[in-house]
């Protein structure tokens, strides 16, 4: 029994991983947090890993490619790689260039890139940019945004990145568009954002 400091006992919810890799919650007198089960689970698990150790992240690699491609200063590159270091799952043979690549096409700077990385690190882990972030680029410059613009308002949301085009974006800018009923305002208000 562990005392939350509300002065009540509570059990611990018990998270296993099974043989494949896949997390369970299991909840013993808990039974409020069923609604969590499966997807919370897999916070709180460590992820199934079949890397060997010369796979794993070199810290002082990670540290040295968050200052020297992505402009982090040191503290901020040693405490990424620090905490997320084995989540981002790249080494010297395998790095996100083609993510950083993309970005500079498209008006990032090195400033924005610091900012973007610092904020949200797991966007280094983002798979196959050319499908998944480039519509995404695509179709902010197709309701009026610059090459300008779009640095601007990615690297302040950064999970623009990570939201799916089809069930948050494109949704999101109909619904204000319904609203404001002008182009220039949705823009302005995507930008303050």
């Amino acid at each position: 029994m562990i005392h939350t400091g509300y002065g009540m006992p509570r059990r611990l919810a018990i998270c296993s991983v099974n043989l494949q890799g896949l997390s369970n919650l299991r909840t013993a007198h808990w039974p409020h947090l069923q609604f969590l089960h499966p997807h919370a689970s897999r916070f709180f698990a460590k992820p199934f890993s079949s890397a060997t150790d010369d796979e794993l992240p070199d810290k002082s690699f990670l540290v040295s490619y968050f200052i020297d491609s992505c402009g982090l200063f040191s503290t901020r590159a040693v405490s990424i790689s620090e905490k997320y270091g084995e989540r981002l799952g790249f080494s010297p043979s395998r790095k996100p260039d083609e993510i950083l690549e993309l970005l500079r096409e498209h008006g990032f700077r090195t400033a924005h890139i610091a900012r973007m990385v610092s904020t949200w690190p797991l966007l280094l882990r983002v798979r196959y940019p050319q499908r998944t972030l480039l519509p995404k680029f695509e179709f902010f410059y197709s309701i009026g945004f610059t090459k300008e613009d779009l640095p601007a308002l990615i690297s302040k949301q950064p999970m623009y990145c990570m939201s799916s085009l089809e069930n948050h974006i494109i949704p999101l800018y109909s619904t204000l568009k319904a609203v404001l009923q002008s182009d220039g305002q949705v823009l302005r208000i995507l930008k303050r954002a």
